[in-house]
């Protein structure tokens, strides 16, 4: 039985290989799939990557119509709130 997790690491695989996505870009999308409802700053801290550079590839990925935001919850780093992504 083929799950949505399947199909949506099935979509990743191949926008991946499209070369559609930049290397940062495919980072913080993948974190997306893998953590849905995750705030940009914990998607920093799970990735490595600095929140400003995380903020302008999920820009990317929003305009891309890729990511999606799913409404606002508080974050667990810095207990504001935050927007959570999640794939379109």
């Amino acid at each position: 039985m083929i799950t949505l997790k399947d199909t949506s690491l099935q979509a990743y695989q191949e926008i991946k290989e499209s070369g559609v996505l930049g290397n940062q870009e495919a980072v913080v999308y993948n974190c997306i799939l893998t953590n849905p409802n995750i705030t940009d700053k914990e998607i920093s801290i799970k990735t490595k990557i600095n929140i400003n550079a995380v903020t302008g590839r999920r820009n990317g990925l929003v305009k891309k119509n890729l990511v999606k935001d799913n409404g606002k919850r508080r974050c667990s780093i810095t207990g504001k709130l935050a927007y959570q992504w999640k794939i379109e």
